[in-house]
């Protein structure tokens, strides 16, 4: 807490006007600080964040919209985010059904996504799903 006191000062003598809100990560440890008290203390509004979770991208750039008083259509990186979540959801659907081919298609289809928005570590991690299927599939004939 000590250091984003820092960080909020320096904003508020630098740029006094500009809009700012804290993020409150590592939300899901013992001991986290709720975001009243946060509020309290920095005087600012405050979100809840556990960064780890793929999840929360798209919720970083609505909470962004959200403090710039943006439309969270406005934000255009949004778009490949929703595509992307969506096509998980699908994923998830077709290894449900067991359609193995098409949940295949898809993870590479997610992967190229988060590679084009810059998120390479998610990009390796779904290419590697649909790699593990491609060489299930050629295993089961």
């Amino acid at each position: 807490m000590e250091k984003s006191r820092f960080f909020i000062e320096l904003v508020k003598e630098y740029a006094p006007y500009a809009r700012s809100a804290v993020i409150a990560n590592k939300q899901d440890l013992p001991g986290a600080l709720d975001l009243e008290t946060i509020e309290r203390i920095t005087g600012l509004k405050a979100y809840a964040m556990i960064a780890i979770e793929q999840k929360n991208q798209i919720k970083m750039m609505n909470i962004l919209a959200d403090v710039l008083n943006l439309n969270s259509e406005e934000i255009s990186s949004l778009q490949p985010l929703r595509e992307r979540d969506q096509l998980i959801k699908d994923a998830e659907l077709a290894l449900k059904n067991e359609d193995f081919k098409y949940a295949e298609i898809i993870f590479e289809k997610i992967a190229k996504i988060c590679f084009e928005i810059g998120d390479e570590h998610f990009g390796k991690e779904f290419y590697a799903k649909a790699e593990k299927i491609n060489q299930f599939l050629k295993n089961s004939n």
